[in-house]
């Protein structure tokens, strides 16, 4: 569809997204739902709408990103900055740490917590949290989240007292944190511009890089060596890990925590960005209706998932999910398989996924609610199958 495909350019311009990596069906999905509130009819429509209007851009952007995020999302990153800082810092300087994307806040809160914990004044660190998220930079600023927010269990005990119960049941950050994070509108597009003149300490990019392109990708790294301070940490997530041997960066243990230190020398120059109105056009191939092959190891998980050939199920679901994280329809089948595995905390975070990428999937309604239900949590799964009914 040449206007779906335009509109992928658009998005490829503005914040460097890939839109093949969040799965065939959903760029279709947001544009027409945008489309629809926005009183236009059909794609090609909408994109010229977008054309003379930046709020709905915006709105766009908020629509396609994806912000689901909790505290202290896996444990060693945030152990592992802990460890670090205080090895690192020197007595008369800050720390400067950077968040990006920072979603809703609670990974750059998270850092400032476990710097906190390992004995670091609240002015002996600073952390910019950057995200192209309006919506989610206003929620991250109240720092008061659901209690959802909290749902890792293993956590450090010395980083629960900076989380404080509030009395509607919902979390608070320590207001005493408030001054050491700053949020900020950004992105990876804007990084070599906006880092001009700043280096960094420490760098948290978590499971961004494989929504964008690979011209993106490039540029963020090169961005990411030009800011970071010598010996300063570059931690990742662990969908998009660096390429062994990546120049300018040497891994640091533990594996979990994904993290890299910055060499002294220099990376090697990657090409300039050429200006937004000057870059290659996306081939219309990249953002119409995927090829059957892509389709058909999800059709083959589902035949070996109803066999009973669970692993096997499995394996093709996560092979899926390395290039399309946010394919809706993996994460689902995946928990479908976690779910019959017994594994219900597996089933249900990939459940929870997918609902966030189509808050809609009947199918993933459905079964999170089984595995609710199952943990004894009867409220949360009568409230999943009413959203299926009404749906």
């Amino acid at each position: 569809m040449i206007g779906l495909a335009a509109i992928a350019a658009l998005l490829r311009q503005r914040i460097g997204l890939d839109a093949e990596a969040l799965g065939p069906r959903l760029l279709g999905h947001v544009v027409r739902r945008r489309a629809k509130a926005r009183g236009v009819d059909g794609v090609a429509a909408y994109r010229l709408l977008l054309a003379g209007d930046p709020a709905e851009m915006q709105a766009l952007v908020e629509a396609v990103v994806v912000t689901e995020t909790w505290f202290f999302r896996d444990r060693e990153p945030f152990s592992l900055l802990a460890r670090w800082a205080t090895t690192a810092r020197r007595a008369d300087a800050r720390l400067e740490l950077l968040s990006l994307p920072c979603a809703s806040g609670e990974e750059a809160w998270s850092m400032a917590i476990a710097l906190a914990a390992a004995g670091l004044p609240a002015d002996a660190f600073h952390i910019d949290a950057l995200d192209v998220s309006e919506g989610a930079l206003a929620a991250a600023r109240t720092g008061v989240y659901a209690k959802r927010a909290l749902r890792n269990t293993q956590l450090d005990p010395l980083w629960l007292p900076y989380l404080r119960a509030q009395p509607d049941g919902r979390i608070a950050v320590d207001p005493a944190l408030h001054r050491s994070v700053r949020f900020a509108t950004g992105n990876l597009i804007d990084a070599g511009r906006l880092f001009a003149s700043r280096r960094f300490d420490a760098i948290f990019s978590r499971n961004l890089l494989i929504y964008c392109d690979a011209e993106t990708r490039a540029d963020a790294l090169t961005s990411f060596a030009a800011a970071l301070k010598p010996d300063g940490l570059l931690i990742l997530g662990h969908a998009d890990p660096l390429p062994h041997g990546t120049p300018g960066f040497v891994r640091v243990p533990p594996p979990a925590a994904f993290a890299w230190r910055r060499a002294a020398a220099p990376l090697r120059a990657v090409r300039k960005r050429p200006h937004a109105a000057t870059r290659r056009p996306v081939r219309m191939a990249a953002v119409s209706a995927p090829p059957r092959r892509a389709a058909e190891p999800l059709v083959l998980a589902r035949e070996l998932a109803d066999r009973g050939r669970l692993p096997e199920a499995a394996a093709l679901a996560t092979a899926r999910l390395a290039s399309a994280p946010v394919d809706a329809e993996a994460l689902t089948l995946l928990g479908l398989v976690r779910a019959a595995q017994g594994r219900d905390r597996e089933a249900a975070e990939c459940l929870r996924r997918a609902l966030a990428v189509e808050p809609d999937h009947e199918e993933a309604l459905l079964h999170l609610a089984m595995v609710l239900e199952r943990s004894g949590d009867q409220v949360g799964a009568a409230r999943l199958r009413a959203r299926a009914r009404k749906r």
